[in-house]
């Protein structure tokens, strides 16, 4: 075998395992979901949540197959396991181009969905021991993205946890408005006692809800579609 032959044979054997790797990454991140559905749904909403678990573990199985099929053929140059492996190739790629013009279509329908979400847990959910989880995943949310509320700190102003008068709750509240998450520097004291001042990130640089914006944009822009104000 010449060397040209060689380096395409180990190359296509390497990118396999990248493409299992990834499959296994996805079918893991499926099941995870599946399992721990009680996390997941706050933010995918109930109805969905089997779907979107579903869908991964499907997706995971078949890149999994197909990238064994592609290491098998490569190791063992069966052009008839080749031929097979660029066949399941192609017609990924082709669903591929079926789920972006999906996406593209329900995307505005997406953002809805997750924004009625996290507006819901912000106002009935956060800051109460049984939801401790979602607590921080909101927690982290705000100290990721350098915001607080979905769409400005206002939204913690009508949050049960903050309007909530039992004993245990003022106790853990402690005169504060927002999250500690919220500070722009968490570590200062009282920083989250006032909800419009200074130490507390507001609209500027931006709201929670624009990266999904950006996204959003993103991606219709480079598919060639418009973009849904």
């Amino acid at each position: 075998m010449g060397f040209g032959l060689s380096c395409i044979k180990y190359s296509l054997f390497v990118f396999n395992v990248i493409f299992l790797l990834a499959g296994l990454g996805i079918l893991g991140v499926g099941i995870w979901i599946r399992l721990d559905s009680s996390t997941f749904e706050h933010f995918l909403g109930s109805g969905s949540l089997p779907l979107v678990s579903y869908a991964l573990m499907v997706a995971g199985s078949v890149v999994v197959l197909i990238s064994l099929l592609g290491c098998c053929g490569a190791i063992m140059e069966n052009k008839y396991l080749l031929t097979a492996y660029f066949i399941f190739l192609l017609l990924i790629f082709i669903l591929e181009g079926a789920a972006g013009v999906v996406a593209f279509i329900y995307a505005e329908k997406a953002t809805h969905i997750i924004e009625s979400n996290v507006l819901n847990i912000i106002q009935t959910q956060y800051g109460y021991p049984d939801h401790k989880i979602i607590s921080h995943a909101v927690d982290f949310m705000h100290s990721e993205l350098k915001c607080c509320g979905y769409h400005t700190p206002l939204d913690w102003k009508t949050a049960k946890f903050y309007k909530d008068n039992n004993a245990t709750v003022t106790e853990i509240r402690n005169n504060t408005q927002v999250p500690r998450s919220c500070c722009k520097n968490p570590n200062k004291e009282g920083c989250n006692e006032n909800i419009a001042g200074n130490d507390v990130f507001q609209v500027c640089p931006h709201p929670c809800s624009l990266p999904l914006s950006v996204l959003r944009h993103h991606y219709h822009t480079s598919s060639g579609g418009s973009i849904n104000k």
